[in-house]
């Protein structure tokens, strides 16, 4: 056997972070309203301590290897803002909303070494660093009496991560689940029914 995975209690960490909302109505008349909003969150999440049992003293980098603790580390970005603008004009709501995603930065397989053990930049292996991105989501709806009908896309620009060697990824692909995710643009159809 050369490796195992299994569920454990592994790391102590401490995560400190910003949550940031504002939100603002310019416009709000019997037939037309304006609502724009920010919302921002900031987060730095550090390891403190690799728990280990007695005999595994001197081992922390096999048991909790330094990949595995970038992997921790990209679990909470940094930073993700959104901007949302909604405007209702009689029966018809638009809806736009940028997100905005952080760097996220793994180690791929390249030049790895199990005697690393700190998860410091450039050390261990080569960095795949999937700078920050935009998504655009997009929606347009009609209010019949009691039913909405919206039409809209998520990622209307289409937008993916970072493409990285797919021989050196965690999945086997161009990219990692980071950020966004890899799905592109999605659009749909949705239908409201209210009693």
């Amino acid at each position: 056997v050369g490796a195992a995975q299994f569920f454990t209690n592994a790391v102590n960490t401490t995560t400190n972070g910003m949550d940031v909302v504002f939100g603002f109505t310019p416009i709000s008349t019997d037939k037309k309203i304006l609502r724009l909003s920010i919302a921002a969150n900031f987060n730095k999440m550090e390891i403190d301590k690799i728990n280990v049992a007695d005999k595994l003293k001197g081992k922390e980098h096999v048991y909790f290897g330094l990949r595995e603790q970038y992997f921790l580390l990209a679990s909470a970005p940094k930073s993700k803002m959104t901007f949302n603008a909604e405007y209702t004009c009689g029966k018809v709501v638009f809806d736009a909303r940028m997100n905005v995603y952080g760097k996220v930065e793994l180690i791929n397989w390249n030049g790895y070494e199990t005697t690393d053990t700190v998860a410091t930049p450039g050390i261990g292996g080569n960095l795949d660093v999937y700078k920050s991105k935009a998504t655009l989501d997009l929606s347009i709806g009609y209010n019949f009496n009691n039913v909405r009908i919206t039409f809209g896309g998520m990622n209307v620009m289409n937008a993916y991560p970072d493409p990285h060697d797919p021989s050196l990824t965690e999945t086997g692909g161009i990219w990692d689940a980071v950020q966004m995710g890899s799905q592109g643009a999605y659009y749909y159809t949705k239908v409201g029914f209210k009693f």
